[in-house]
């Protein structure tokens, strides 16, 4: 049996619950669909009541837990064997998704399948250009080159997993705020010798922030990523597998930081300002990132 797993978060899901109907409905073998809602506003929860109860099984927490336990009570609610997780602000460009992920299971019955994600070729207006350019250059890659890098590429908007292994390696329920918790589980899978194997199954992320909501998940997603680091059983190893923290490890190592800390001193308020008016140079955006990980990890760790 297949469960079509979606956490939604202040989203309309309607649309979506509908291609993915359409889909299941033509499977050879018993399927589910089962939404989780995560405390989103009254508005958005009485939209996606109108989905049909055949259609889907929906879920409503009254109180928020996040994006890594939210993920874990799927377990609580499926009844599938296998689990396909997506996130709510995504669309399916291809008819057959869940097919593909059904075939590729068959092939690769004992690994975790990702689909990958991909963004409109079309330029947003500017307020919103700085999102889907990092998602565009950065995120979205081919499955080959996703492959290259298995577990530190894995992203938790689009994958199946069987329920045996999810049971052995959920996600941390330590982790209660955004950002990088797919990260630890992908450090944590390569830990326990799963493996990970990415596929081209792309959905669409529709969800674009703006630049400044991007800019303030950005700093709350590092701020996470330090106390990530900081978890029993992380430390170096995660450190040599997500980019940033190699690079940030590099510096030390070379005393270059205290330069780095200077020029964010000097140059990050207007650094912040040209991301927030649309100026979507990835360069500039990776130089906000290291320096403002570096900021955040000397006060955090003042603490």
């Amino acid at each position: 049996m297949i469960s079509v797993c979606i956490p939604v978060y202040n989203r309309d899901v309607r649309d979506l619950v509908a291609q993915l109907q359409d889909q299941i409905s033509e499977l050879e073998m018993p399927s589910e669909i089962i939404l989780i809602d995560d405390a989103s506003s009254e508005k958005i929860r009485h939209i996606n009541r109108d989905i049909p109860s055949s259609h889907a099984t929906l879920i409503e927490l009254t109180k928020n837990i996040g994006r890594a336990r939210i993920r874990n009570r799927f377990l609580e609610h499926t009844l599938g064997n296998y689990l396909i997780f997506l996130d709510c602000d995504m669309s399916v460009p291809s008819g057959d998704y869940i097919q593909n992920y059904v075939r590729a299971s068959e092939k690769h019955s004992a690994s975790i399948l990702c689909g990958g994600s991909i963004y409109s070729l079309a330029r947003p207006e500017r307020v919103r250009r700085l999102h889907w350019k990092y998602g565009t250059r950065v995120e979205s890659h081919p499955p080959e080159h996703r492959n290259m890098d298995p577990h530190s590429s894995f992203m938790s908007a689009n994958f199946m997993i069987s329920r045996d292994l999810f049971e052995q390696c959920m996600f941390d329920s330590q982790i209660t705020a955004y950002g990088h918790e797919d990260s630890l589980f992908g450090f944590r899978l390569a830990v326990m010798g799963y493996a990970v194997i990415h596929i081209d199954n792309p959905l669409v992320h529709e969800g674009l922030e703006t630049n400044v909501v991007f800019l303030d998940k950005t700093d709350e997603g590092l701020r996470n990523l330090n106390l990530i680091r900081q978890l029993d059983g992380t430390g170096e190893e995660f450190s040599r597998m997500i980019r940033l923290l190699r690079y940030v490890s590099r510096m030390d190592r070379y005393r270059i930081t205290p330069l780095i800390r200077v020029l964010y001193f000097l140059l990050g308020s207007p650094t912040r300002f040209l991301l927030r008016a649309g100026v979507a140079s990835i360069p500039l955006y990776s130089f906000y990132k290291l320096g403002m990980y570096i900021k955040i990890r000397r006060y955090m760790n003042k603490k």
